[in-house]
């Protein structure tokens, strides 16, 4: 670029010659900005959404698994041959599950941006 501005006033050229030969120039680099920042703003959205993805779908089966393990414990509790002190420990189990159901909910509130 500096070779041509030198070639340009060599031949006592004048400032309208220089526009002429520079105007193409940082035109054709403006425009080529702009598809590039569009280009790399959806590349690191989508890097973004995958790098969460995959712990997300992490924490949503972790929670589906807790759930069905409360269900199957109170399902437990309810049947009739169950004797107390099982459903003591049955209780008890239950109390810590639903304690990492709180868990995992939180965990699944911050990796898709809500509030607690």
């Amino acid at each position: 670029m500096i070779f041509l501005v030198d070639t340009v006033l060599d031949m006592s050229g004048t400032f309208e010659q220089i526009i002429l030969v520079l105007l193409p120039v940082i035109v054709g680099a403006a425009l080529a900005v702009v598809p590039t920042l569009l280009v790399e703003r959806a590349r690191q959205r989508t890097t973004i959404r995958t790098r969460w993805d995959a712990p997300l779908h992490v924490a949503c089966s972790d929670f589906a698994a807790t759930a069905r393990r409360v269900r199957r414990l109170s399902q437990r509790i309810a049947e009739p041959d169950t004797k107390d002190q099982t459903r003591v420990a049955l209780v008890e189990e239950i109390y810590d599950e639903h304690a990492r159901l709180a868990s995992l909910m939180e965990q699944i509130w911050l990796l898709c941006g809500l509030e607690l």
